[in-house]
């Protein structure tokens, strides 16, 4: 009673309360950090939500809008999922064409920009072209690779195996299902035994194409000597074909005139890889001198004409025909076009159909150009080598149609087709997007406007100054005339003025001015008041 009386029971409630609170609140903060702690960890491992994807067995296909900065994933024509990416800046541009994932890596780190992490890396191209998880902040900011979210990059890692087509485009770009005679369709699995069957006295082995004299495994290695097949074929592999219909590139036309030679025996037989070396000058020159033409041992669009004409073939083609499987080189022909002078665009036709089924489904996806449908009208395959890819047309397989492709006729094996498009349109940058050089160029451009500023202003105040000195100049000669010619007329008029005696009346000789009329002399202006 006496402590409470005094106080002390009281000030000792209060500090219980307060240490109540303080307990309390130190427990709802660490739940709070714990319950951060424990979501943060949950959100840091992405990949536990997949991407939904059906694996129905149609094939994969990523489709990138470099406009919109957007990349969809297709399983045949549905679309499965979508994200934000960044592609290359205007110094570094992302280039727009249809690719293929070459290789995959977890980790991995740039070779050619400082050693820079590249998480999820999937490859493109062999010169600095990747999807890999990065920073994304809405416009392009990259170095040529297309830069993915890091929540999304190892969840589209997880369901890619390799080898999907990438299709990378200015526009947004949608597939349709087409239906067209020169798309490929597979043979019948009765045929197919058929074939099996005549080949099986065949020995399954892979011959070298640099061996021409090996005309007993034509099954597995064909040979072109003129405008025929080449190439190594494997028999048994289920793996889609990547087909190319493209423009013949001058690399084309001297392997087609090294070919040739070699059939009318100025060459030795080999796999010729378009390169000019001293023994396919020798071979041109000794042409060149059979024929009557001057020795030059140089090529020229007129050499493969007289060339071709010798060797009793057709004028020269306009296209020409690739097939890879497996990352590797399987045949090569030539084909031809119809009205060649007009562009072929760039479209991708990926044929939809189980193993087994005869009539495929094509879908195409244009990135540029003329609509598809007429493009197929213009190209012209022959039937042996139609009936050779039907052979072999797997599910997944795929066509391609460009104007433009990279050394196609000598990719090595692991790599495939680099097709471009014709002219890639440069992504603008956003305006927060600016680089170290921007910046330190707006800055000098700021000084030097202010400078010229400041150097305008000073001209601007020398010139009043100058301009206020000479008025005052002029204003006090002015001046200065106006008193001089005052007082001039004054004295003048002083002068002239003399004193009239008889005006006044004053007449005596003797008389001078009074004091009164003097100054009513001044007061009148020297006349009569």
């Amino acid at each position: 009673m006496y402590a409470y009386e005094t106080g002390e029971a009281r000030r000792l409630a209060h500090g219980a309360v307060l240490a109540s609170g303080r307990f309390v609140c130190v427990t709802a903060l660490a739940l709070a950090v714990s319950s951060v702690g424990a979501e943060a960890k949950k959100k840091s491992n992405p990949v536990e939500e997949q991407i939904l994807d059906p694996a129905n067995g149609e094939p994969l296909t990523l489709v990138i809008s470099l406009k919109d900065q957007k990349m969809d994933v297709y399983r045949g024509v549905t679309l499965i999922t979508t994200t934000k990416v960044s592609t290359g800046t205007s110094s570094y541009p992302t280039k727009a064409g249809v690719f293929s994932i070459l290789e995959k890596q977890r980790y991995h780190h740039s070779n050619m920009y400082s050693a820079a992490p590249m998480p999820w890396m999937q490859r493109l191209t062999r010169s600095g072209t990747a999807l890999h998880g990065g920073v994304v902040p809405g416009y392009p900011a990259s170095h040529g690779c297309i830069r993915l979210p890091f929540s999304f990059a190892p969840k589209l890692f997880e369901i890619t195996t390799g080898g999907e087509n990438v299709v990378v485009a200015y526009d947004p770009s949608k597939p349709r299902f087409v239906e067209h005679s020169v798309l490929f369709e597979p043979v019948s699995p009765a045929s197919d035994a058929n074939l099996t069957e005549q080949n099986s006295s065949t020995a399954d082995h892979e011959v070298d194409t640099s061996n021409p004299t090996d005309q007993e495994t034509r099954t597995e290695t064909v040979i072109r000597s003129d405008d025929t097949l080449v190439g190594i074929v494997d028999a048994g592999s289920s793996a889609p074909l990547r087909i190319l219909v493209t423009r013949q590139t001058e690399r084309d036309r001297i392997i087609a005139v090294q070919y040739l030679l070699s059939s009318m025996g100025y060459l030795t037989p080999q796999k010729f890889s378009g390169r000019l070396g001293a023994e396919t000058v020798a071979a041109i020159k000794a042409f060149q001198k059979a024929n009557g033409v001057r020795e030059t041992g140089s090529y020229s669009d007129d050499l493969a004409k007289q060339v071709y004409k010798v060797a009793g073939k057709d004028k020269l083609p306009e296209g020409h025909l690739f097939v890879r499987q497996q990352f590797r080189p399987v045949f090569d022909v030539p084909v031809s076009f119809r009205n060649p002078e007009q562009t072929l665009g760039t479209h991708l036709f990926t044929a939809l159909f189980d193993a087994g089924e005869t009539k495929p489904r094509w879908m195409a996806i244009s990135l540029e150009g003329d609509d598809a449908m007429r493009v197929l009208d213009r190209i012209q395959i022959p039937t042996y080598v139609r009936q050779k890819i039907a052979e072999k047309l797997t599910p997944g397989s795929s066509l391609i149609v460009a104007d433009k492709s990279i050394n196609s006729a000598v990719l090595p094996k692991g790599d495939d087709f680099l097709v471009s498009a014709k002219d890639t349109q440069v992504v603008a940058q956003k305006p927060e997007a600016k680089t170290k050089h921007a910046q330190m160029a707006q800055a000098k451009s700021k000084g030097s406007n202010r400078s010229a500023r400041t150097h305008t202003l000073t001209r601007t105040h020398t010139l009043a100054r100058s301009d206020t000195l000479a008025r005052s100049k002029t204003s006090s000669r002015r001046n200065t005339l106006a008193r001089n010619n005052t007082s001039a007329r004054r004295n003048e008029l002083a002068r002239s003025s003399t004193w009239d005696r008889e005006l006044y009346g004053f007449n005596a000789p003797g008389m001078d001015r009074p004091r009164f009329f003097r100054w009513r002399w001044r007061q009148c202006g020297g006349t009569s008041c």
